[in-house]
């Protein structure tokens, strides 16, 4: 590896951000993955455009990934001039179902500050979150049609991926492969469980179930 720089992973969460996070490891870069989801005062920062804490964390780090990291990287580009930016666009109505999966009727100030105001739970707000997805592929895509040399689209998962990433941010070492990391370990009856769960609140009207921690 070169000089270290920043690296930037565009794809949501439930794209492989933990895989991807793992694969900065093996390339030597320190990585920061999802950052302060639950504090309300964090995301209120944001809200505002006050990325105090994000820099001050950013400019301690080499590579980053997951909430809220993808959201700001126009901000990203422009503190970071010779930064480089990973995007991965998941199949839609797959990212959709894993993200119910894991997050269910719940939301956090951070799916608030990324979906909306009352749309952050999975379970009642499908359409608008897979539309919030796709337009983030199409910013993401849009910013960085003129600027090749900073910006990289992957098309799946694979260890051809890993290595087209590791030629991209200037590794020189051994071959890598991408880390399995954070694969579901449920077994078909605790995620059929958690589909109950879901269909269960939806039919009988439950409300998002809000978790924060400040």
């Amino acid at each position: 590896m070169t000089d270290k720089q920043k690296v930037f992973y565009l794809g949501f969460h439930k794209t492989g951000t933990t895989s991807f996070g793992a694969l900065m490891k093996r390339l030597g870069l320190t990585s920061q993955s999802y950052y302060k989801p639950y504090s309300r005062s964090f995301v209120k920062a944001l809200r505002e455009g006050d990325l105090t804490e994000l820099f001050a964390i950013a400019d301690g780090s080499d590579a980053f990934d997951d909430d809220p990291w993808y959201l700001f990287y126009e901000d990203f580009e422009q503190r970071y001039p010779e930064a480089k930016f990973i995007f991965y666009e998941r199949d839609p109505e797959r990212w959709y179902q894993s993200a119910l999966l894991f997050f269910g009727r719940s939301t956090t100030p951070m799916a608030e500050l990324i979906f909306g105001e009352g749309k952050g739970s999975p379970l009642f707000n499908k359409e608008h979150q897979i539309s919030v997805y796709k337009q983030h592929s199409a910013d993401v895509r849009k910013y960085f049609r003129d600027k090749p040399q900073k910006f990289l689209e992957i098309l799946d998962l694979s260890d051809e991926s890993a290595e087209t990433i590791a030629r991209f941010v200037g590794y020189t070492g051994a071959r890598v492969t991408f880390p399995r990391a954070n694969v579901s370990k449920l077994n078909r009856l605790e995620k059929l469980k958690r589909r109950i769960k879901s269909q269960l609140a939806k039919v009988f009207g439950l409300n998002e179930r809000y978790v924060a921690e400040d």
